[in-house]
């Protein structure tokens, strides 16, 4: 299940892990690709639009940032790419129209955090 900072139930989940009615991470609509990626916007760019060089200046990657942002807002895929930058614990790039910062922000530790502190 996935949770907010504070460890509430991202919208759709009902706290028991069971997925409901306006959950934004369930199964693909029917006619969907189960592969994701296949119908994400992105596929046909070049991916340093989402990973910009890390040597470059801040505000170059805030650029890039929000110009993948753009693109993420109108992918039919944009939910399915979020909630797969979560579950593999993606900690570089924009995911899902959210950059690395942003995610930490909303979700909290990455796992890899959260388990050593355990």
């Amino acid at each position: 299940m996935l949770t907010d900072v504070r460890g509430h139930p991202v919208n759709g989940t009902n706290g028991t892990g069971k997925r409901t009615p306006n959950n934004p991470f369930q199964e693909p609509a029917p006619g969907r690709s189960l592969h994701w990626q296949e119908d994400a916007a992105c596929r046909t760019v070049d991916s340093e639009l989402f990973f910009p060089p890390i040597d470059a200046p801040r505000h170059e990657v805030r650029a890039a940032e929000r110009k993948a942002k753009r693109l993420c807002s109108s992918c039919p895929v944009q939910r399915e790419c979020l909630e797969a930058a979560l579950e593999a614990d993606e900690r570089f790039g924009v995911w899902g129209g959210m950059s690395a910062r942003e995610r930490r922000r909303k979700f909290g530790r990455t796992k890899a955090k959260a388990q050593s502190s355990k």
